[in-house]
């Protein structure tokens, strides 16, 4: 007697053809019933973990979306306009400054800071936040 095994969970798919470049939201994304057994990369159960991320390559529709399709989760990009954070026991200092490198999070950066020019090495902490301290 012989016999094959399947796992079936709910993995995230494309809802319609995306280009290279898209930025994912909760329309472009769908859960799926699929024997994961069958699927021999990095693939996502959880469609919130997708949003605002970007692909990396052109899928069609109903297609997984595995790690593979999706660019690095930058949260600061070269160039932008960044809040360099030092904290200090109890005391929190707040300043401008602007990303000299792109940053996922917990990287560290260059940043220069806006009022004084100086170049500091700062960790990506979210969307537009570094600090100096991990």
């Amino acid at each position: 007697m012989t016999g094959t095994v399947e796992q079936w969970l709910p993995v995230v798919h494309t809802t319609r053809p995306l280009n290279k470049g898209t930025i994912l939201g909760a329309k472009d994304l769908a859960l799926i019933e699929t024997d994961v057994r069958k699927i021999n990369q990095a693939y996502f159960t959880d469609r919130a973990e997708l949003f605002n991320r970007r692909l990396k390559r052109t899928l069609r529709s109903k297609k997984i979306i595995t790690a593979q399709a999706l660019s690095k989760h930058l949260l600061v990009r070269k160039g932008d306009h960044v809040v360099i954070e030092a904290k200090n026991g109890s005391m929190m200092v707040r300043m401008n400054g602007t990303a000299l490198e792109d940053g996922e999070q917990g990287k560290q950066i260059n940043v220069r800071n806006t009022r004084s020019g100086r170049v500091v090495r700062a960790y990506v902490s979210r969307v537009g936040v570094v600090s100096v301290t991990p």
